[in-house]
């Protein structure tokens, strides 16, 4: 029999080499974070979604040890974040602030624009959502949902539908057409201030937007007719969801924060952790509810997130296929 030996300098190498690996592996996430964190932001300073968020931000950064820095980044259908996410090193300190029209929708209609939860990003934490409100110009008159859908239905073709082009409000108005049984013309804006105006001055029919509609609505200048949430929505308290009005569509806009993939799990779990404590904190949701009418979420593990975003896209994927949107 040969009699393979080895030397005890060999061995001590191994065993040294073994207990740096046993080390190095967590280091990350025990040292996390060490310096400032930086998430990406979407859209313009200064919008709600950003106002609100740079609260949870200042919140999550106590819990942290570091600052959390927000940069916006508009443009590309809301897509740069994720883009920068996407390539970045998984170490944590990047994240990107990205809502359902990027994660879920854009991905089904845009044969160049594939996206795969935990392969292309690390979904971190389901941060906020909020219905969107159906508004109705002054001329002709519609008071609800009903005389909506009888009026479509006898003017098919003719009835002008407003919503963001590309975002959540044009995607949920597609399934409210589907589910309607209507033929109407939708009308893509590049954001929602120039789609009030037109519906102002009664360019088109009916919008969907967010609470920014309070004013209008409130001033008489357009009319309220029906939010899209599960439930009642708290900023337009006297207005019926869809379903009570006896279309099936029960949707919502939603927000959350993703990192690059490949980021250790316990570094996520430490972001999730953060961030979700920010979100119970009272002054933030009395913030998110009372002034803007958004709903803090923050309670999901990243594993939860990730399911509700694959659920997401399983309760989209026909309905989008079937609209024949395409994104340009």
């Amino acid at each position: 029999m040969r009699i393979i030996r080895i030397s005890s300098y060999f061995l001590k190498l191994v065993a040294a080499i073994g207990i740096a690996t046993a080390y190095a592996l967590p280091a990350s996430a025990q040292g996390f974070p060490s310096k400032p964190i930086t998430v990406i932001f979407p859209f313009t300073a200064g919008s709600p979604v950003d106002t609100v968020f740079r609260d949870i931000a200042q919140h999550a950064s106590k819990t942290l040890g570091q600052p959390v820095l927000l940069e916006a980044r508009p443009g590309a259908n809301n897509r740069l974040g994720l883009a920068a996410v996407k390539t970045a090193k998984p170490d944590g300190y990047l994240l990107a602030m990205a809502f359902d029209a990027v994660l879920v929708s854009q991905p089904i209609i845009d044969s160049n624009f594939h996206l795969e939860p935990v392969r292309d990003y690390a979904p971190v934490q389901l941060t906020l959502e909020f219905p969107m409100v159906m508004i109705g110009g002054t001329s002709p008159p519609i008071k609800d949902v009903k005389e909506f859908v009888a009026y479509a239905k006898a003017n098919p073709g003719k009835v002008n539908f407003a919503a963001v082009g590309g975002g959540t409000g044009h995607f949920i108005a597609e399934r409210m057409r589907q589910a309607m049984g209507i033929d109407v013309t939708m009308v893509p804006y590049k954001g929602s201030p120039p789609a009030i105006t037109d519906l102002i001055g009664n360019r088109v029919n009916v919008l969907l937007t967010g609470a920014n509609a309070r004013p209008f609505i409130n001033s008489g200048k357009v009319v309220g007719i029906a939010t899209t949430g599960s439930q009642r929505w708290s900023a337009f308290p006297d207005l019926p969801t869809l379903t009570e009005s006896g279309i099936a569509v029960a949707s919502s806009t939603w927000y959350g924060l993703v990192a690059p993939p490949g980021t250790p799990p316990d570094v996520i779990a430490k972001l999730n952790s953060a961030f979700n404590a920010a979100m119970q904190v009272p002054e933030i949701r009395k913030n998110l509810e009372e002034k803007f009418g958004m709903l803090p979420r923050g309670n999901l593990t990243p594993d939860e997130f990730t399911s509700f975003i694959r659920a997401e896209s399983r309760t989209w994927a026909p309905i989008l296929k079937a609209s024949g949107i395409k994104i340009e």
